[in-house]
C-alpha cells in the first residue's frame, strides 16, 4: 500500500521504500481558477455546434463568426474569475480551518483509504513537491 504523510513529509509507495521530500509552496501569489467547469464545457460544446452548422451549410460565415464572438465574451466572462491569492508560509499549529484552506490551495485532490490515511495526492503546482 501507498502512504502518504504531510505531517512528516514522508512518502511510502507500494513496496514499503520510504522517500522524504520538501513542501516547496512559493511564498507569493498562486493563480485561483474560480470558474464553472461545467459552464466552460457547455461553451466549448455549442462552440463544435456552430462551426458544425457552418460546416454543413446550415449558417453563413458572418452567422458563425457573430455567435463564435458570442461564445467568446462568455468563455471570456468565466475566465475573469480567476483572482490571484497569497500562499502563505505553512505553520502545523495552525487551526485545522486555516490549515485546511492553504493544504486546498497545494492539492487538487488527496485519496484516503479505510484508515482515513492520505495515499496519493494531485498536486496543483507538481513543482512544489521536490
Amino acid at each position: 500500500m501507498t502512504t502518504f504523510s504531510v505531517a512528516t513529509n514522508e512518502y511510502r509507495g507500494g513496496n514499503g521504500e520510504r522517500t522524504e521530500y520538501q513542501l516547496h509552496p512559493p511564498t507569493e501569489l498562486m493563480e485561483i481558477d474560480d470558474g464553472d467547469d461545467a459552464s466552460r464545457r457547455h461553451i466549448e460544446q455549442r462552440r463544435a455546434r456552430v462551426v458544425d452548422a457552418y460546416v454543413d451549410d446550415v449558417i453563413d460565415k458572418a452567422e458563425r463568426d457573430q455567435r463564435l464572438r458570442k461564445l467568446d465574451d462568455e468563455a471570456d466572462a468565466l475566465a475573469a474569475r480567476t483572482y490571484l491569492e497569497a500562499i502563505p508560509v505553512i505553520d502545523w499549529n495552525w487551526p485545522p480551518a486555516e490549515m485546511n484552506g492553504v493544504l486546498r490551495a497545494m492539492w487538487e485532490h488527496i485519496e484516503l483509504d479505510a484508515d482515513m490515511r492520505p495515499v496519493d495526492a494531485v498536486w496543483r503546482v507538481p513543482e512544489w513537491r521536490q
